[in-house]
């Protein structure tokens, strides 16, 4: 049996590929030549995530991209849930959301996941809420809801986060704002705030 490598030189190995899409393709092939390899690959699979808001797919509306990406997301949310430490390789997270959100169609049971798996998220540095586009009527019904305005100010409050970008927010809840005392950076794309 050959002996195992450092773990210095399997970090510089994985921290040579460069990222991309063939990069992950590339990290996943080393998880599953070595085991030894598993560990520095994740740090690197899970530090850029994009999840999508759940939405019943019996809407008709519903483009089947989107539903792609919703399901996509969700497997990285129930591997969160069943690891909870991948969650703490997470250093950007992006959330999405159909602009026709407004009317309804929340899948419930994967939006709870969804939120304990953002809770676990404790070592953000970036963060991107939006929708996919500029709503016709301003309303931001995911933010009304207790429990994601719950997780989103425990991420916000996180020493780590530095930057949060907002797309087509309308309203933003300014009291959440103003518990991000780290934030640097402040990114409002046709977004706007609400006063409390």
């Amino acid at each position: 049996m050959a002996p195992a490598l450092a773990t210095e030189l399997l970090e510089l190995i994985v921290d040579s590929l460069e990222y991309d899409e063939q990069h992950i393709q590339d990290l996943l092939s080393l998880c599953s030549t070595a085991r030894g390899f598993v560990r520095c690959c994740q740090i690197h699979l899970f530090r850029n995530v994009t999840l999508y808001h759940p939405i019943s797919s019996r809407r008709p509306e519903v483009s089947r991209v989107y539903l792609r990406k919703f399901k996509k997301g969700l497997l990285f949310v129930q591997s969160v849930t069943q690891r909870p430490d991948l969650a703490l390789y997470v250093k950007t997270l992006e959330y999405w959301m159909p602009s026709d959100i407004v009317g309804g169609g929340t899948r419930a049971k994967d939006f709870s996941i969804v939120i304990q798996a953002v809770a676990n998220m404790t070592r953000i540095s970036k963060l991107t809420l939006g929708f996919d586009k500029k709503l016709a009527v301003p309303s931001f019904l995911a933010m009304r809801s207790t429990i994601w305005k719950t997780a989103i100010e425990s991420l916000i409050q996180q020493p780590p986060l530095t930057h949060l970008a907002l797309h087509h927010i309308i309203p933003f809840p300014l009291d959440l704002l103003l518990k991000a005392v780290h934030l640097r950076d402040l990114e409002a794309v046709n977004s706007c705030l609400e006063c409390c």
